[in-house]
């Protein structure tokens, strides 16, 4: 393992190398230099996970030939007189090393005895598994589970901007809670509702039902993997539920029937995980596995990036680290990649309404340029590349379901753009989304070509409405495409997100902020939640701390679930399934979840899917399903509505 010049001048300074100012080179910064906008002079964060947990690979295989030789030309050589297996983080304090990155460093350089390391230790290294899961996340950044400082308020009142997108009419009809009648509403009980709803009786209840029925329990595993899960969604119509793993492969799960429950648990072939440990299995599932698609690893770099399945379902997207993007017949098992452009990599894939065209998304190795491409699939030719962005594209999709004209992408220069290819020219975009001062990690679209949503890795949600874009003319007049509002030094693949240079962005356009989730580690995700039950009026997202956030279009947090608490796939007594629909056993299980990437919320069911890295059994990956349940043991739906009426009248 290699570590620059800068990491070695602070070791040298940590142990008796004399301060920094005593360096002639030193100038400390001038007062009030943070406050000020820095011009972006060209450096490059690798802000993706999955290029980064590459590279650190190589970089541990270079260790193993550099352990225990000479210091060779070029390499900065000094001698510690520290017992280093008593350092503490007090050790370190003015510096920016973190003790795991210390320790990382001289274990790399002397070898483990110097931080007080036992290589035959196997039990030890048993013990402390659960860290293993992220790789050397937590030797080479710190500890994944450091607590994280709240530096913005929680919202606890109605933001008045969300309050306007609420009774807009844009979001379904008003919420009661607008409403004057608004005890008398609330004092049917909720099977009088459904009846309404059966009679179409009345005003349309039906977002009505989703506030009430909004996914509230810990969940349930579902599958366990001996790999990472980057994604996991349901199809439009919820029949299947599609993931794509780390080890090359999508899993494409029936939804239309239950998990299996009461039965003994059925594995895949018995194999062996990547770190060498026999497990006994790579796959199980309580749910119906309808494909596996297994990619060609010859194709692949790393991990599935991403993956989607067309709207009628007959076709699975799927892309890598690599050029290509993979097509596959769900039906017919048939297959076709897209051409080959040069040294780009794919991170982000999504179809057109119609299935027609690919919106595709990545960055290249030879300029700063983040491409977007469209391919359309019919003459499987590329019909649309752009240099979208001056880093890498994290996330595309379409705008518009009825028309696949409007382009959105998000990129690590922290902006979202808009592209509209029906005046695309000069390859510049309609409009740009300024708000963000870190980068982007997802888009998603609300479907009707005017409001979006975007995660970010400055922790925050935001809900854009494409009308209010800023124009390419003051966009390029505030120069902000030079300007970095972002924490200097800082990278998101840290434990913690360390304190903002800038609360809020100087020139934010966005209609609304949602925070408390941690966008750390990986590239989380957000959604709308679905229009069929709920009208889109909540916003969701994972969370690298192992939660999933619901928040309300006004700000206000409407539920946390832990996946901390979510049980087992197995019944460790029976060894039978255990049931999704039972009640929540209210055991924290502080080890099983490291980070939930992904979330999906059934289109017309009250549950959603989460996808996690790690989980029960030391699995890698899991995927947990939550549903709506009685917020007390054994309480009725009639009993849950009477309560809310109590509730409601103070």
């Amino acid at each position: 393992m290699s570590f620059g010049e800068p990491d070695m001048d602070e070791l040298d300074a940590l142990f008796g190398g004399g301060s920094s100012e005593d360096d002639s080179d030193y100038q400390p910064a001038t007062e009030g230099e943070s406050e000020d906008a820095d011009i972006n002079e060209g450096d490059s964060d690798d802000d993706n996970d999955d290029v980064a947990m590459d590279d650190l690979d190589d970089q541990e295989d270079g260790d193993e030939e550099a352990t225990g030789g000479a210091a060779g030309a070029g390499t900065s050589s000094f001698q510690i007189a520290y017992d280093a297996s008593r350092l503490t983080a007090a050790d370190l304090v003015g510096s920016s090393l973190t003790l795991g990155r210390l320790r990382a460093m001289l274990e790399a350089r002397f070898g483990r005895s110097a931080v007080g390391g036992d290589e035959d230790d196997e039990e030890e290294e048993d013990e402390d598994e659960d860290e293993e899961y992220d790789d050397g996340l937590s030797s080479y950044w710190g500890n994944a589970r450091a607590k994280q400082k709240q530096w913005y308020e929680p919202v606890t009142e109605p933001v008045a901007a969300g309050v306007r997108l609420e009774r807009s009419g844009d979001w379904g009809p008003p919420p009661v809670k607008y409403s004057n009648r608004k005890l008398k509403h609330h004092s049917k009980q909720l099977p009088s509702l459904l009846r309404d709803r059966e009679l179409g009786y009345g005003r349309s209840v039906k977002s009505t039902l989703g506030d009430y029925t909004i996914p509230n329990s810990a969940g349930t595993e579902v599958s366990q993997f001996q790999s990472k899960v980057y994604s996991g969604q349901y199809s439009e119509d919820g029949s299947f539920f599609y993931t794509a793993c780390q080890d090359f492969k999508v899993y494409i799960y029936d939804t239309r029937t239950g998990p299996l429950t009461g039965k003994k648990s059925v594995t895949d072939t018995p194999s062996t995980n990547r770190r060498g440990r026999g497990w006994g299995w790579e796959h199980r599932s309580s749910m119906k596995t309808r494909l596996i698609v297994k990619a060609q690893e010859v194709n692949c770099r790393w991990t599935i990036t991403d993956a989607n399945l067309s709207p009628e379902n007959d076709w699975l997207l799927y892309s890598s680290i690599t050029p290509y993007v993979h097509l596959v017949r769900t039906r017919q098992g048939e297959e076709w990649d897209t051409e080959d452009h040069d040294q780009h990599i794919i991170w982000s894939i999504r179809f057109s309404n119609d299935a027609r065209e690919v919106v595709a998304g990545g960055s290249t190795g030879h300029s700063r340029y983040g491409p977007l491409f469209v391919y359309d699939i019919e003459t499987r030719k590329t019909v649309l590349r752009v240099n979208a962005h001056q880093e890498d594209v994290n996330a595309v999709a379409f705008a518009d379901t009825a028309s696949g004209n409007l382009l959105l992408s998000g990129s690590d220069d922290s902006f979202v753009k808009v592209w509209d290819r029906r005046s695309l020219s000069g390859q510049r975009a309609s409009g740009t989304l300024v708000g963000h001062t870190e980068g982007i990690t997802f888009v998603a679209p609300k479907g009707d070509g005017r409001y979006c949503l975007s995660n970010g890795k400055d922790q925050a949600v935001k809900l854009w409405d494409l009308r209010m874009m800023m124009d390419g003319e003051e966009f390029h007049s505030l120069r902000l495409d030079r300007k970095d509002f972002g924490i200097q030094g800082w990278d998101y693949r840290q434990p913690t997100y360390s304190k903002p240079r800038y609360f809020a962005h100087p020139n934010d356009g966005s209609v609304m902020t949602y925070r408390g989730h941690q966008v750390l580690r990986t590239l989380i995700r957000c959604h709308f939640s679905p229009a069929s039950t709920t009208d889109q009026r909540y916003i969701y997202s994972g969370s690298a701390d192992g939660k999933i956030h619901i928040w309300s279009l006004d700000g206000r947090v409407a539920q946390v679930l832990d996946r901390r608490q979510t049980r087992g796939l197995i019944n460790s007594e029976s060894g039978e399934y255990n049931d999704p629909s039972d009640p929540d056993d209210g055991k924290q299980y502080p080890k099983n979840t490291t980070a939930v990437r992904d979330v999906s919320w059934h289109p017309f069911e009250p549950s959603l899917m989460s996808t996690a890295w790690g989980g029960h059994n030391r699995s890698e990956g899991s995927l947990a399903k939550h549903q709506w349940k009685a917020r007390v043991v054994g309480e009725t739906i009639e009993d849950q509505a009477e309560r809310m009426v109590q509730e409601s009248r103070g």
